[in-house]
């Protein structure tokens, strides 16, 4: 196989190009400032990191309640608690870095 073919068949066109596009001439720098915007547009309480770790400390906070031997209401209440950390991490998981 020749090299032209090789480029061809890769996906890359035959000046060595990406299909569909103008030689990758800025197309990174765009989408990058295009993702810092978006990025600067939440706050900083409102990203994924914060928000998920505060999701986790939901989830172990209804395991704890959930395996202690001493109130009843604890008990009660653990499975919504877990409930409502676990509904929250999926959330979370699709928020900004």
């Amino acid at each position: 196989m020749s090299a032209p073919e090789a480029a061809t068949r890769d996906g890359a066109g035959r000046d060595g190009a990406a299909p569909g596009g103008t030689g990758g001439q800025g197309t990174g720098a765009a989408l990058a400032a295009a993702a810092a915007r978006r990025r600067a547009r939440w706050p900083r309480w409102l990203r994924r990191g914060p928000l998920e770790n505060l999701c986790t400390v939901l989830i172990l906070l209804g395991t704890l309640m959930l395996t202690q031997p001493l109130a009843l209401p604890l008990f009660g209440w653990s499975f919504l608690v877990i409930l409502a950390g676990t509904v929250g991490f999926l959330i979370v998981s699709h928020f900004p870095d």
